[in-house]
């Protein structure tokens, strides 16, 4: 079970294109060369397992809501329900590939924007598979330590990339370090280490580099400018409904003096 939720962030890649009302399926694509994988039985068979679990997981909490910017109580999962590719769909159509309707909550946070976009250009340039791997982890573990350095045993890693687990300190290094010194050629990662831990596993640290501030640098200026755009917008939407109001009340005032007039005119014609 818990390899297939790894599954979720490094074997499935997940393309969210829900339509304008949400009605419409979200298609969610296995590309198991993206990370290193290859088809086979086994990944066929955890691909399906992460669809069943993520579709079976029942949230109970709060959750937060981009539109309200206040916290509400959920009681549902990710996704309302889920279709496999050669199933039929809710269009009575076969799938062709693997389909996710998501849930409300998630669905109204996904259309207020409240996420974090992954540079995809940056992302499809990463030549090796544990680069593209390491990605998101380091981009969301450095984010929610606002740029500390992050840290993560490395069997931890292993079940969470689905990697093999190595003993030995050279041959961890052989299996990671070439994707260390990628991401750190291009800037995103400045230096990382091996710190050996009591139950015999590593601690590996992450510290990142130039290209992963400048990157928060950017996404805070985007902000500002899309939250000035949206304010803008909510002044003009202000503007028509007074406008469309004022019309309105103009248009009801017309025809209470015509209606004065109307009435005045009978009045006249019962009394002569």
């Amino acid at each position: 079970m818990a390899h297939s939720l790894q599954c979720s962030q490094q074997v499935v890649i997940q393309r969210l294109r829900p339509s304008e009302n949400g009605t419409c399926p979200s298609r969610v694509g296995g590309r198991p060369s993206a990370v290193g994988k290859s088809v086979s039985a086994w990944y066929v068979r955890e691909v399906k397992n992460w669809f069943v679990i993520m579709g079976g997981t029942h949230i109970i909490g709060e959750a937060y809501n981009a539109r309200t910017k206040s916290y509400e109580r959920i009681g549902s999962g990710v996704f309302d329900t889920y279709v496999m590719r050669g199933q039929k769909n809710n269009s009575g159509i076969s799938a062709t590939t693997n389909e996710v309707y998501l849930s409300e909550w998630f669905l109204r946070n996904y259309e207020a924007k409240y996420f974090r976009l992954l540079d995809l250009t940056f992302y499809n340039g990463l030549k090796k598979h544990v680069s593209k791997a390491l990605l998101p982890l380091l981009e969301s573990g450095w984010y929610a330590s606002s740029g500390k350095p992050y840290r993560k045993s490395y069997k931890a890693l292993c079940d969470e990339f689905l990697l093999q687990n190595r003993e030995f300190e050279s041959r961890i290094k052989e299996q990671l370090d070439p994707a260390h010194r990628e991401l750190q050629k291009a800037g995103f990662l400045k230096s990382w280490e091996y710190i050996r831990s009591r139950d015999n596993d590593f601690t590996i640290t992450w510290i990142p580099g130039k290209k992963w501030f400048e990157d928060q640098k950017d996404r805070t200026q985007r902000k500002v400018v899309y939250k000035r755009l949206n304010d803008q917008d909510q002044k003009i939407m202000e503007n028509r409904k007074d406008f469309h109001n004022n019309r309105i009340s103009e248009n009801l005032g017309s025809m209470r003096r015509d209606l004065n007039k109307k009435m005045a005119w009978y009045k006249n014609i019962e009394q002569n």
